[in-house]
């Protein structure tokens, strides 16, 4: 859950309302889990671990930009006992009939926390934080930034037909039409080929 670089493209600007990442959708926790995250809700993720300290990055829960990639705002680190926190999760996941994976926690692993209060140590005997696992959601979001991040750039015509521009906007693409469709040399002309 790293800092996104500036994105200059309306198609990932942030939509005129919040609308929080639901993977609860797809995941239908049989529990008294009632609604669908929002304002109240944590995102945690392993961010560290050894044999007695995990690390956790937490941040408030992702919404989504019209291009429906996860925006995180400012987060914290929070530095629980392995032990601890390996049985909140292993008992939450009982709770919420949750497949229990047959290893411990590792790096990577996510989970949605819902809490009235900021996350801290006493997550670990609060019996008012609900804590679901949402690892493989999480890690299939992760694949799809990493895969958007190494994708070719969206032409400039599909990114037209996606979207309604202003006549500024529009004059904006024109403009990127033009000069994108151009060759190289006759941006840089010392760069060209001298003439033999």
């Amino acid at each position: 859950m790293h800092k996104q670089r500036d994105v200059k493209s309306e198609l990932f600007s942030r939509p005129e309302r919040e609308v929080f990442w639901n993977p609860l959708r797809e995941q239908k926790p049989e529990s008294e889990l009632v609604g669908e995250p929002g304002e109240s809700d944590w995102y945690a993720v392993v961010d560290d671990i050894d044999e007695r300290i995990a690390v956790f990055e937490i941040a408030r829960w992702p919404t989504l930009d019209r291009a429906g990639r996860l925006l995180f705002g400012d987060s914290f680190e929070l530095t629980l006992s392995v032990a601890g926190i390996q049985q909140t999760i292993n008992e939450a996941r009982s709770y919420h009939r949750q497949a229990v994976p047959e290893r411990n926690l590792r790096v990577g692993d996510a989970f949605l926390i819902r809490s009235r209060t900021k996350p801290d140590v006493s997550i670990l005997e609060n019996k008012d934080v609900t804590i679901l696992d949402i690892s493989g959601f999480a890690r299939e979001q992760a694949k799809i930034a990493m895969y958007g991040a190494v994708a070719r750039k969206l032409p400039v015509e599909e990114e037209r037909r996606r979207l309604k521009f202003t006549e500024d906007e529009k004059r904006v693409l024109r403009w990127k039409e033009k000069n994108l469709k151009r060759p190289l040399s006759d941006k840089f002309p010392s760069q060209t080929k001298p003439e033999v």
